[in-house]
């Protein structure tokens, strides 16, 4: 990986915050994890609306300077995400190869219990694919989370970069535009609560929901207790 002081693509004054976050790696950890063969690392910065992005050997710093507007390496960005309330799961045909599927989250186990369902909608200033994993999953994540709050709302933070790398797969669907069918679900009694979301993302093509791929985050109420 690049160090800060290496990265061509960031300015001396970014050079600085990248380098001081990753001086204090363990203290601003936000995300860390390795998604379709590459290495994605979010870290917190001593100000509270940047973070730093690492996609392998790419080095982004993201400053929030308006509710929807984004700086990456200094560069504007307006990326918009909205959530809607989902009250019925199959209110949209989706189309996958050609073929329709409905929307819906099939195959969980009994034990887990609905907690909510969301509607994501993302727009872009740019189409999806131009964006890095890291730097994209860290704005709607920054987002989501702060819209939904509490547990859950830390997860979505996470989960973000796994729809971010589905989004980023739209590349064969050329658009800025997307969006993702959430889901929330406990298992188990207090204190001990197991939460999982799961997101189904599409890309909006010539006006059709393309179905992207699924992410999915698990958070276990104790570790090391057994499933």
């Amino acid at each position: 990986m690049k160090t800060a002081d290496t990265s061509e693509e960031l300015s001396k004054e970014n050079k600085q915050i990248a380098k001081k976050s990753l001086e204090s790696f363990e203290k601003n950890l936000i995300y860390a994890g390795i998604n379709n063969g590459e290495k994605n690392i979010i870290l917190g910065t001593d100000n509270e609306d940047t973070f730093v992005a690492i996609t392998d050997e790419i080095i982004e710093v993201v400053e929030r300077i308006g509710e929807y507007d984004f700086l990456i390496n200094g560069e504007e960005h307006h990326i918009e995400v909205t959530i809607s309330d989902s009250s019925d799961d199959s209110e949209t045909a989706l189309t996958f190869n050609n073929e329709t599927i409905e929307s819906g989250e099939v195959g969980i186990m009994s034990s887990w219990k609905l907690q909510s369902t969301k509607w994501v909608n993302v727009n872009a200033q740019r189409n999806f694919h131009t964006y890095t994993a890291s730097a994209l999953g860290g704005i709607i994540g920054t987002i989501l989370g702060g819209v939904i709050g509490g547990a859950f709302g830390s997860m979505v933070g996470s989960l973000a970069v796994g729809m971010a790398y589905n989004y980023a797969a739209s590349s064969q669907y050329p658009t800025n535009v997307g969006r993702s069918h959430l889901y929330m679900y406990t298992r188990g009694k207090s204190p001990l609560v197991d939460r999982k979301t799961v997101s189904y993302d599409y890309a909006v093509y010539n006006g059709k929901n393309v179905y992207l791929g699924k992410a999915e985050r698990i958070k276990r109420g104790c570790v090391g207790c057994g499933v």
